[in-house]
């Protein structure tokens, strides 16, 4: 009796084992996602406000002193590593 109490104990803990492992592989893609969200909308912002500054500078009342240097910034936020390292090779077989 005192096993069959014993295996029950070790079932127990490895089922609160598992439940912990899914819960914090549903957090790290929570997490993941939000951060994803969070870094193409500060892409846009930038990429929106060093536009918006370079093309009419006086809509925006805060000065940023190199425009087009903010919206590449938020392009590189938009389009990521992979998207860039695209564009660059796009331009490079357009260059020669």
């Amino acid at each position: 009796m005192n096993t069959d109490s014993n295996e029950a104990i070790t079932r127990t803990k490895e089922e609160i084992a598992v439940r912990r492992l899914r819960r914090e592989e549903k957090l790290d893609t929570i997490e993941h996602y939000l951060g994803f969200a969070a870094t193409k909308a500060s892409g846009a912002a930038l990429l929106i406000a060093g536009l918006v500054e370079f093309l009419s500078p006086d809509f925006i009342s805060a000065v940023l002193p190199q425009p087009l240097a903010i919206a590449g910034v938020g392009f590189a936020l938009l389009v990521g590593k992979r998207g860039a390292r695209q564009l660059l090779n796009a331009l490079e077989q357009f260059v020669k």
